[in-house]
């Protein structure tokens, strides 16, 4: 479905409809795994968009506004725990941005940590694509 709305020249532009529940933030200090990570996201019906840094997802994450961000628990600087604090700090009230960890880190350790930071799952690296759709869609 596309939007009709007008421009600042009162010009009708199109404009796919971007569903506020479907847009997710790949946040993955490997830019090439964040890139293919949204791209596969977007294959799969979301709306996804790829930061390759703490910084860049939090300065994102207030402009954008996804529902949900896809975090690797292992950056540089700030890791994924650090910044799901973060980021869920920021989020206005009312909102509950749901968070997903990625990894290489060993599983048992990662998911006591993922749960009592509120992830809503941790996915360790190189996982299937339907797997976390699967956690993106499950209900809130």
């Amino acid at each position: 479905m596309n939007l009709q709305r007008q421009d600042g020249t009162g010009n009708e532009k199109t404009e796919p409809e971007d569903d506020i529940a479907r847009r997710v933030l790949v946040v993955d200090d490997n830019p090439d795994v964040a890139d293919s990570l949204a791209l596969l996201l977007r294959l799969e019906g979301f709306t996804a968009r790829s930061v390759d840094s703490p910084e860049r997802a939090v300065e994102m994450a207030r402009e954008w506004q996804p529902a949900a961000a896809v975090l690797d628990l292992n950056m540089p600087r700030t890791n994924g725990f650090d910044l799901a604090r973060l980021l869920k700090s920021r989020c206005p009230a009312g909102f509950e941005l749901r968070l997903v960890a990625q990894t290489g880190l060993d599983v048992e350790l990662s998911d006591q940590r993922c749960t009592a930071a509120g992830f809503i799952g941790c996915l360790r690296k190189p996982f299937e694509i339907e797997q976390l759709v699967a956690l993106l869609n499950m209900p809130s």
